[in-house]
Protein backbone atom coordinates (compact mmCIF):
# COMPACT_ATOMS: atom_id res chain seq x y z
CA UNK A 1 0.00 0.00 0.00
CA UNK A 2 2.85 2.69 1.03
CA UNK A 3 5.11 1.53 -1.82
CA UNK A 4 2.17 1.87 -4.29
CA UNK A 5 1.44 5.35 -3.12
CA UNK A 6 4.68 5.89 -3.35
CA UNK A 7 4.61 4.94 -7.18
CA UNK A 8 2.01 7.35 -7.45
CA UNK A 9 3.63 10.40 -5.96
CA UNK A 10 6.87 9.89 -8.07
CA UNK A 11 4.64 9.49 -11.31
CA UNK A 12 2.81 12.46 -10.62
CA UNK A 13 6.11 14.81 -9.92
CA UNK A 14 7.31 13.04 -13.49
CA UNK A 15 4.59 14.45 -15.03
CA UNK A 16 5.25 18.03 -13.70
CA UNK A 17 8.50 17.98 -14.40
CA UNK A 18 7.53 16.85 -18.26
CA UNK A 19 4.94 19.50 -18.36
CA UNK A 20 7.30 22.32 -17.08
CA UNK A 21 10.12 21.44 -19.48
CA UNK A 22 7.51 21.10 -22.25
CA UNK A 23 6.33 25.01 -21.18
CA UNK A 24 10.43 26.42 -20.79
CA UNK A 25 11.15 24.54 -24.80
CA UNK A 26 8.23 26.42 -25.99
CA UNK A 27 9.44 29.57 -24.57
CA UNK A 28 12.37 28.99 -25.56
CA UNK A 29 10.94 28.48 -29.48
CA UNK A 30 8.83 31.61 -29.24
CA UNK A 31 11.78 33.49 -28.13
CA UNK A 32 13.87 31.81 -30.73
CA UNK A 33 10.69 33.29 -33.07
CA UNK A 34 10.14 36.09 -31.41
CA UNK A 35 14.20 37.07 -31.78
CA UNK A 36 13.90 35.74 -35.72
CA UNK A 37 10.83 38.37 -36.16
CA UNK A 38 12.98 41.34 -34.36
CA UNK A 39 15.86 40.66 -36.69
CA UNK A 40 13.32 40.49 -39.60
CA UNK A 41 11.80 43.71 -39.02
CA UNK A 42 14.85 45.34 -38.34
CA UNK A 43 16.59 44.09 -41.54
CA UNK A 44 17.49 46.92 -43.93
CA UNK A 45 14.48 44.80 -46.41
CA UNK A 46 12.08 45.45 -44.80
CA UNK A 47 12.73 48.54 -42.98
CA UNK A 48 11.80 50.03 -46.78
CA UNK A 49 9.30 47.60 -46.87
CA UNK A 50 7.42 48.93 -44.14
CA UNK A 51 8.50 52.60 -44.84
CA UNK A 52 6.63 52.03 -48.27
CA UNK A 53 3.55 50.74 -47.05
CA UNK A 54 3.19 53.59 -44.37
CA UNK A 55 4.06 56.05 -47.27
CA UNK A 56 1.08 54.37 -49.55
CA UNK A 57 -1.56 54.75 -46.25
CA UNK A 58 -0.40 58.24 -45.96
CA UNK A 59 -1.17 59.19 -49.33
CA UNK A 60 -4.14 57.12 -49.62
CA UNK A 61 -5.30 59.12 -46.16
CA UNK A 62 -4.46 63.16 -47.19
CA UNK A 63 -5.75 62.05 -50.77
CA UNK A 64 -8.93 61.42 -49.25
CA UNK A 65 -11.78 64.17 -50.25
CA UNK A 66 -12.20 64.59 -46.41
CA UNK A 67 -8.90 66.09 -46.17
CA UNK A 68 -7.45 66.76 -49.53
CA UNK A 69 -9.43 70.96 -49.74
CA UNK A 70 -10.06 73.14 -51.79
CA UNK A 71 -8.96 77.12 -51.90
CA UNK A 72 -11.05 79.41 -53.67
CA UNK A 73 -8.77 81.58 -55.59
CA UNK A 74 -12.03 83.25 -57.69
CA UNK A 75 -15.50 83.95 -57.16
CA UNK A 76 -17.67 86.33 -58.47
CA UNK A 77 -21.73 86.14 -57.44
CA UNK A 78 -22.71 89.35 -59.64
CA UNK A 79 -24.32 90.78 -57.00
CA UNK A 80 -23.04 93.84 -57.86
CA UNK A 81 -25.01 96.55 -60.08
CA UNK A 82 -22.41 96.22 -62.46
CA UNK A 83 -19.44 94.18 -64.05
CA UNK A 84 -16.45 94.51 -60.96
CA UNK A 85 -14.05 95.58 -63.27
CA UNK A 86 -11.42 95.08 -60.74
CA UNK A 87 -12.17 90.98 -61.68
CA UNK A 88 -12.81 90.77 -65.27
CA UNK A 89 -11.86 92.88 -68.39
CA UNK A 90 -15.34 93.13 -71.13
CA UNK A 91 -15.46 93.11 -74.27
CA UNK A 92 -18.35 94.33 -77.08
CA UNK A 93 -18.35 93.00 -80.28
CA UNK A 94 -19.50 95.29 -83.45
CA UNK A 95 -22.55 96.52 -83.31
CA UNK A 96 -25.22 96.29 -85.42
CA UNK A 97 -22.77 94.13 -88.16
CA UNK A 98 -24.03 90.55 -88.92
CA UNK A 99 -23.33 88.24 -87.30
CA UNK A 100 -23.15 90.74 -84.37
CA UNK A 101 -26.54 92.80 -83.78
CA UNK A 102 -26.07 94.93 -80.55
CA UNK A 103 -23.57 93.09 -78.25
CA UNK A 104 -23.75 93.67 -74.40
CA UNK A 105 -22.01 92.83 -71.27
CA UNK A 106 -24.32 94.11 -68.37
CA UNK A 107 -25.26 92.67 -64.52
CA UNK A 108 -28.89 92.26 -63.91
CA UNK A 109 -30.45 90.80 -60.79
CA UNK A 110 -27.52 89.69 -59.32
CA UNK A 111 -26.04 87.64 -63.22
CA UNK A 112 -23.99 88.71 -65.82
CA UNK A 113 -26.22 89.00 -68.86
CA UNK A 114 -23.88 88.53 -72.20
CA UNK A 115 -25.68 89.19 -75.72
CA UNK A 116 -25.22 88.37 -79.00
CA UNK A 117 -21.13 87.84 -78.35
CA UNK A 118 -20.79 89.72 -75.22
CA UNK A 119 -17.27 88.31 -73.84
CA UNK A 120 -15.76 88.92 -70.75
CA UNK A 121 -12.30 87.58 -69.51
CA UNK A 122 -11.21 87.21 -66.02
CA UNK A 123 -8.39 89.60 -65.20
CA UNK A 124 -6.39 87.13 -63.02
CA UNK A 125 -4.13 84.62 -64.35
CA UNK A 126 -4.39 81.01 -63.38
CA UNK A 127 -2.02 78.02 -63.08
CA UNK A 128 -3.11 74.74 -63.60
CA UNK A 129 -4.51 72.38 -61.82
CA UNK A 130 -7.93 74.24 -61.24
CA UNK A 131 -11.45 73.67 -61.90
CA UNK A 132 -14.33 76.07 -62.49
CA UNK A 133 -17.68 75.65 -61.15
CA UNK A 134 -20.16 77.97 -62.56
CA UNK A 135 -23.78 78.54 -63.80
CA UNK A 136 -25.40 79.45 -66.73
CA UNK A 137 -29.02 79.63 -68.44
CA UNK A 138 -30.75 80.90 -71.53
CA UNK A 139 -33.56 82.51 -71.16
CA UNK A 140 -34.74 84.21 -73.93
CA UNK A 141 -35.79 80.85 -76.21
CA UNK A 142 -33.95 81.06 -78.93
CA UNK A 143 -32.85 78.31 -80.72
CA UNK A 144 -29.25 79.38 -81.27
CA UNK A 145 -28.38 80.34 -77.16
CA UNK A 146 -25.15 78.81 -76.20
CA UNK A 147 -22.26 79.82 -73.74
CA UNK A 148 -18.64 79.29 -74.00
CA UNK A 149 -15.64 78.87 -71.35
CA UNK A 150 -12.20 79.26 -72.70
CA UNK A 151 -9.44 77.90 -71.11
CA UNK A 152 -5.80 79.11 -71.01
CA UNK A 153 -6.65 82.13 -72.66
CA UNK A 154 -4.86 85.68 -73.04
CA UNK A 155 -8.38 87.36 -73.54
CA UNK A 156 -7.81 88.13 -77.49
CA UNK A 157 -10.47 87.75 -80.27
CA UNK A 158 -10.03 85.12 -83.01
CA UNK A 159 -9.56 87.15 -86.45
CA UNK A 160 -12.35 84.59 -87.75
CA UNK A 161 -15.96 85.27 -88.83
CA UNK A 162 -17.35 84.85 -85.48
CA UNK A 163 -14.21 86.18 -83.81
CA UNK A 164 -14.36 84.13 -80.36
CA UNK A 165 -11.45 84.95 -77.62
CA UNK A 166 -8.59 82.28 -78.37
CA UNK A 167 -8.03 79.31 -76.35
CA UNK A 168 -9.19 76.00 -75.26
CA UNK A 169 -12.59 76.36 -75.95
CA UNK A 170 -15.65 74.66 -74.24
CA UNK A 171 -19.15 75.08 -76.21
CA UNK A 172 -22.46 74.04 -74.46
CA UNK A 173 -24.43 74.65 -77.42
CA UNK A 174 -28.14 74.15 -76.78
CA UNK A 175 -30.60 72.84 -79.48
CA UNK A 176 -28.60 75.36 -82.30
CA UNK A 177 -30.06 75.85 -85.73
CA UNK A 178 -27.87 73.15 -87.13
CA UNK A 179 -28.34 70.04 -84.94
CA UNK A 180 -32.16 71.21 -83.67
CA UNK A 181 -33.01 68.42 -80.67
CA UNK A 182 -29.40 67.35 -79.97
CA UNK A 183 -27.73 69.94 -77.79
CA UNK A 184 -24.22 69.30 -77.34
CA UNK A 185 -20.51 70.12 -75.82
CA UNK A 186 -18.04 70.97 -78.28
CA UNK A 187 -14.32 71.87 -77.78
CA UNK A 188 -12.18 74.13 -79.86
CA UNK A 189 -8.53 74.52 -80.09
CA UNK A 190 -8.62 77.98 -80.53
CA UNK A 191 -6.04 80.17 -81.77
CA UNK A 192 -5.45 84.14 -82.31
CA UNK A 193 -5.87 83.84 -85.79
CA UNK A 194 -7.03 81.32 -88.47
CA UNK A 195 -9.10 78.65 -88.25
CA UNK A 196 -10.23 76.53 -85.08
CA UNK A 197 -9.49 72.64 -84.71
CA UNK A 198 -12.18 70.56 -83.23
CA UNK A 199 -11.13 68.71 -80.39
CA UNK A 200 -14.00 66.74 -79.03
CA UNK A 201 -17.76 66.83 -79.06
CA UNK A 202 -20.83 64.68 -77.33
CA UNK A 203 -24.44 64.79 -77.32
CA UNK A 204 -25.48 66.38 -73.26
CA UNK A 205 -28.33 68.42 -72.20
CA UNK A 206 -27.81 71.54 -72.52
CA UNK A 207 -31.10 72.73 -70.98
CA UNK A 208 -33.55 75.57 -71.90
CA UNK A 209 -35.03 78.31 -69.32
CA UNK A 210 -33.25 77.30 -66.16
CA UNK A 211 -29.70 77.07 -65.08
CA UNK A 212 -27.62 74.64 -66.04
CA UNK A 213 -24.39 73.77 -63.60
CA UNK A 214 -21.28 72.72 -65.00
CA UNK A 215 -18.02 71.51 -63.74
CA UNK A 216 -14.43 72.03 -65.85
CA UNK A 217 -11.19 70.92 -64.51
CA UNK A 218 -7.78 71.22 -66.07
CA UNK A 219 -4.27 69.93 -64.87
CA UNK A 220 -2.92 71.95 -67.88
CA UNK A 221 -2.82 68.50 -70.19
CA UNK A 222 -6.14 66.50 -69.17
CA UNK A 223 -9.48 68.52 -69.24
CA UNK A 224 -12.71 66.82 -67.89
CA UNK A 225 -16.21 68.52 -68.50
CA UNK A 226 -19.19 68.21 -66.47
CA UNK A 227 -22.57 69.55 -66.71
CA UNK A 228 -25.76 69.49 -64.42
CA UNK A 229 -23.73 66.88 -62.24
CA UNK A 230 -22.47 64.17 -64.74
CA UNK A 231 -19.01 64.08 -66.14
CA UNK A 232 -19.40 63.81 -70.11
CA UNK A 233 -15.59 64.52 -71.19
CA UNK A 234 -12.05 64.08 -70.42
CA UNK A 235 -9.43 64.72 -73.10
CA UNK A 236 -5.72 65.64 -73.62
CA UNK A 237 -4.68 69.08 -74.75
CA UNK A 238 -1.86 70.91 -74.43
CA UNK A 239 -2.89 74.11 -76.15
CA UNK A 240 -2.56 77.33 -75.00
CA UNK A 241 -2.23 81.17 -76.01
CA UNK A 242 -2.68 82.45 -72.49
CA UNK A 243 -3.43 81.75 -68.56
CA UNK A 244 -6.89 83.58 -68.03
CA UNK A 245 -10.00 82.55 -68.29
CA UNK A 246 -13.42 84.01 -70.66
CA UNK A 247 -16.44 83.76 -71.30
CA UNK A 248 -19.05 84.68 -73.74
CA UNK A 249 -22.36 83.61 -75.37
CA UNK A 250 -22.94 83.10 -79.10
CA UNK A 251 -23.02 85.73 -82.00
CA UNK A 252 -26.56 86.09 -83.47
CA UNK A 253 -26.69 85.25 -87.57
CA UNK A 254 -29.15 86.65 -89.99
CA UNK A 255 -31.05 83.20 -90.15
CA UNK A 256 -31.87 84.38 -86.32
CA UNK A 257 -34.81 86.42 -85.68
CA UNK A 258 -33.86 86.66 -81.70
CA UNK A 259 -30.87 87.78 -79.81
CA UNK A 260 -28.73 85.36 -78.64
CA UNK A 261 -28.20 85.28 -74.97
CA UNK A 262 -26.68 83.70 -72.14
CA UNK A 263 -27.19 84.15 -68.47
CA UNK A 264 -24.59 83.53 -65.48
CA UNK A 265 -25.27 83.30 -62.11
CA UNK A 266 -21.46 83.01 -60.42
CA UNK A 267 -18.67 81.69 -61.34
CA UNK A 268 -15.96 80.57 -59.31
CA UNK A 269 -12.20 78.75 -59.61
CA UNK A 270 -10.26 76.47 -56.92
CA UNK A 271 -7.07 75.13 -56.32
CA UNK A 272 -5.97 72.39 -54.33
CA UNK A 273 -5.68 73.47 -50.46
CA UNK A 274 -1.82 74.59 -50.20
CA UNK A 275 -2.60 73.73 -46.21
CA UNK A 276 -3.16 70.27 -47.32
CA UNK A 277 -0.20 69.53 -49.27
CA UNK A 278 2.06 71.46 -46.55
CA UNK A 279 0.41 68.77 -43.73
CA UNK A 280 1.65 65.99 -45.93
CA UNK A 281 4.72 67.32 -46.44
CA UNK A 282 5.57 67.70 -42.77
CA UNK A 283 4.09 64.47 -42.10
CA UNK A 284 6.22 62.87 -44.83
CA UNK A 285 9.61 64.60 -43.47
CA UNK A 286 8.49 63.95 -39.33
CA UNK A 287 8.30 59.82 -40.72
CA UNK A 288 11.49 59.91 -42.57
CA UNK A 289 13.23 61.72 -39.10
CA UNK A 290 11.60 59.01 -36.87
CA UNK A 291 12.91 56.40 -38.86
CA UNK A 292 16.29 57.52 -39.15
CA UNK A 293 16.94 58.13 -35.80
CA UNK A 294 15.60 54.35 -34.63
CA UNK A 295 17.95 53.06 -37.10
Amino acid sequence: MFRAMVLKGVFREMGRLENAMKKQNDLKMLHKKGCLICSMLNSNYMKKEINKQILIGLFAYFSSTSLWGQQMIFNDDFSNSSLTTSKWDFAYQYTNEPPYRNSQVSVTSGTLVLTDGGIATTKMSFDEPYRINGSFGNFNGNAGSSFFVSLRSNGVLNNDFFRHPSGLQIWFAGNYIENVGQSRIYVYEMPSSGAATQVAEIIAPVLWNTFNAFDIFDDGQNVSVGLNGATYLNFSSAFSIGDRISINTGNTTDAQSQSVQSTVDFLTVTVPEPSALSLLAVGLGGLAMMRRRRS
